[in-house]
């Protein structure tokens, strides 16, 4: 039984020196040791040929507290993973990124990532600044603890006294858009880190930005991935809050709190439930091209039923009607505005109109 156990505990010391040493390389480190050579030089006997600069080993500027040799870690840096849906990455990347598209279930895409980014953020119990619009968050030079172990010594366990060690970094991450919000990517940079052990500045380990980058980005990425399991509705769009309003040139205009991108992608599916059908669109322009069909699409033979053209829908125009919807955004205020033959429909006509599009807008979040 003494046998077994004494068996038992030289492996796992065995063991427990092993895995110490698998953070570094194999092999001696004689080449810290090599000296600069001066470069060759010619006598009478021997002429040097030109030298050629196919091969030439570049010069480094190599600052003084360079993690060097054993210090050298070789284990990879961590990955970002692409856990939320919709997400991926790109190899060979040298910045820390995520690229995510929305999937079906994720009408609003960037409240998503950001309302997610918020709370990764607000876990390290620091100030931040935040500018929503440019999709920018920036927490100025904090602390982090990196991790807490006990110090040896019974009397260190009775006092719980621990070593810490911490980093102290500026974090920037950033949340771009396509214009058309139905994709976007995230980059995390971590600035100027240092590495502090009980107060005391310590050479930085390799790949030490790399994995704290990824750490931010795959906490986001994880925590979009459990809130889509167990909550879907999370990725829906927000409810819209629709008014009846006017332009700044007096136009009676159908207004909502938000801005262009949001509510550009969302007015497909309303114009479905409108029984608009879109013709075209210009985004640069803000403006969607339709033509109302309450009874199906109309094709080329349908002109010849002339009395059908006469028909009118739920919104009390004429079936075939082309309408030009201007989208507009001043201050966070979305303006959208129907025109038929380059006339703004004035307000008695929007009153009618208003409780059918706010049905359509409830309908299309609903989805």
């Amino acid at each position: 039984m003494k046998a077994k156990m004494m068996l038992t505990v030289c492996a796992a010391l065995v063991l427990s020196a092993c895995s110490s040493q698998r953070n570094v390389a194999e092999g001696s480190f004689d080449y810290l040791d090599i000296k600069t050579e001066q470069p060759l030089a010619g006598t009478e006997e021997l002429e040097l040929q030109k030298a050629k600069y196919k091969y030439k080993i570049p010069e480094l500027n190599v600052p003084p507290n360079a993690v060097l040799g054993k210090e050298v870690g070789i284990r990879p840096p961590l990955q970002v993973i692409a856990a939320a849906p919709g997400s991926r990455v790109e190899e060979g990347l040298r910045e820390s990124k995520i690229y995510f598209d929305a999937i079906d279930g994720v009408t609003d895409l960037k409240m998503s990532i950001w309302t997610h980014l918020l709370r990764v953020v607000d876990g390290f119990d620091t100030p931040y600044e935040v500018d929503e619009e440019q999709g920018l968050i920036r927490i100025e030079n904090f602390r982090h603890l990196v991790s807490s172990t006990r110090k040896p010594g019974m009397l260190n366990m009775v006092a719980n006294n621990r070593i810490e060690t911490e980093s102290e970094q500026t974090i920037e991450l950033r949340l771009t858009m396509a214009n058309h919000g139905r994709s976007g990517e995230l980059e995390a940079k971590v600035i100027s880190p240092i590495l502090l052990v009980d107060g005391k500045q310590q050479k930085l380990p390799m790949n030490f930005v790399r994995s704290f980058e990824a750490e931010i980005i795959n906490d986001v990425s994880i925590a979009m991935e459990r809130t889509f399991r167990s909550d879907s509705a999370a990725f829906t769009q927000s409810v819209v809050d629709i008014q009846l309003g006017k332009t700044e040139n007096g136009n009676a205009a159908f207004t909502l709190v938000g801005d262009f991108n949001s509510v550009w992608v969302l007015l497909p599916e309303v114009f479905e439930q409108l029984n608009f059908v879109v013709d075209d669109l210009n985004q640069s322009e803000g403006m969607y091209y339709v033509s109302y069909e309450p009874f199906g699409k109309r094709r080329w033979y349908h002109a010849l039923a002339f009395w059908k053209t006469k028909q009118t829908g739920e919104l009390d125009i004429e079936n075939g009607t082309e309408v030009t919807f201007g989208v507009d955004e001043i201050s966070g205020i979305v303006y959208l505005t129907p025109q038929i033959e380059g006339v703004p429909l004035t307000k008695e006509v929007l009153e009618k109109w208003f409780p059918i599009v706010v049905e359509a807008f409830g309908a299309q979040q609903q989805d």
